[in-house]
């Protein structure tokens, strides 16, 4: 299924709240919509009245006693989580790893059966945005976001907590920096090339190896129908896109060809290559390294999303986890199972690559709701821009 095909317009919800108090993200405070709140806590004016929630929910997820947690990740994620839930609040975690496909057929099965059994899926962007979202399967997080430190806008990236979506149904829980544009070290000395403009330099005419976006989902597909337009504007970035076509790209459809080629010199440039070999190979010495653009990076938050399913059989369990995962050791806990940067300042990125995580000053776009959404109106620049290219 093509990439363009998935990212489909959602219908806009606007809620309107009350100001909100000190330190509680205006996001959130504006996503008010009913969902299955807290258990009432009895009245102690010895605390506060967070922290009463919080003890009443922790005790209401003790007697559910179980999670159950649907993702794409790996188990080393499921390795990383279920001893720390069951030491720290009690509750049996069952993570269920798959196919986020088959696993949203599962999900949808389960609920035309009324049997469901997952309280809460960890996915990419696409299983809510094609899907969880327009089918209405996920509810709105804010009457289950209940810790003041999880709530604090200074604890986060960007000063910003971490809702996916403006319907604030979706948090990201991580966010690593992305750059398209990858050069080798030996022929391209550091500083030669500081931006996505800089290709169209004549100097470079014929060095440049690109992944064919026209071959389906992929970080060429992306670069092209989304990154492009969200830095440069439409306009431009349509004109960009079309001057880079004249400098004589060489094309591929083989993602390790590409980083190879880069890597034994063939090529000294390559655009949107396959961040997962570049990975491999720069782990292996080869001499290649990101440039990071003027432009920015991309904060590819990956299938870190998590939601939180309507009718979750286990509510309580799920506003536990969905506090804890927020913490400060939720994050460095989560963050040891599933190799990306926390979204959280601060927090464990020992399983992440080097170039990932982001830098004091780095300028950044997020890959969020808004993201995608706005890549429809250039979703089919990879076609109409590169298609005649490719073709040659």
């Amino acid at each position: 299924m093509k990439m363009t095909k998935l990212f489909w317009i959602l219908s806009a919800t606007f809620f309107f709240a009350a100001p909100s108090p000190p330190g509680y993200p205006a996001a959130l405070a504006a996503t008010t919509a009913p969902s299955k709140a807290a258990p009432s806590a009895p009245k102690d004016a010895t605390k506060p009245e967070w922290e009463q929630k919080w003890e009443a929910v922790q005790a209401a997820a003790r007697k559910e006693g179980t999670l159950s947690i649907w993702t794409t990740a790996t188990s080393q994620l499921r390795t990383a989580l279920v001893p720390a839930m069951k030491e720290k609040f009690g509750i049996d975690l069952d993570v269920l790893t798959g196919n986020q496909g088959e696993l949203l057929q599962k999900l949808t099965a389960e609920r035309h059966a009324g049997k469901q059994t997952v309280d809460m899926t960890l996915f990419s962007p696409i299983g809510y945005l094609d899907y969880l979202k327009p089918q209405g399967m996920v509810v709105p997080l804010a009457n289950h976001i209940l810790l003041p430190d999880v709530k604090d806008d200074k604890k986060w990236l960007n000063g910003k907590f971490p809702l996916f979506d403006k319907d604030g149904t979706v948090v990201a829980l991580t966010s690593a920096y992305f750059s398209y544009l990858l050069i080798n070290t030996r022929l391209i000395k550091e500083g030669e090339i500081r931006s996505y403009r800089d290709l169209l330099n004549p100097r470079w005419k014929g060095k440049i190896v690109m992944y064919d976006s026209t071959a389906g989902p992929s970080a060429a597909e992306t670069f092209v129908n989304y990154v492009v337009p969200r830095f440069m504007g439409q306009k431009e970035g349509e004109k960009y896109l079309r001057d880079l076509t004249k400098q004589d790209l060489a094309f591929l459809r083989d993602r390790r060809l590409q980083v190879e080629w880069v890597a034994r010199g063939k090529y000294p440039i390559a655009v949107a290559p396959a961040g997962s070999v570049v990975d491999e190979f720069a782990a292996a010495g080869a001499p290649i390294h990101y440039v990071r653009p003027e432009e920015g990076g991309l904060l590819a938050v990956a299938a870190s999303c998590l939601g939180i399913i309507k009718d979750a059989p286990h509510p309580n369990a799920a506003t536990v986890f969905l506090n804890w995962v927020l913490t400060d050791e939720g994050q460095r806990i989560f963050s040891g199972g599933f190799p990306a940067p926390p979204r959280r300042l601060g927090g464990n990125c020992t399983g992440s690559t080097k170039f990932s995580i982001v830098r004091p000053g780095d300028k950044t776009i997020e890959s969020d709701e808004a993201f995608y959404i706005a890549g429809k109106k250039t979703a089919s620049w990879t076609k109409d821009i590169f298609g005649p290219v490719v073709a040659k």
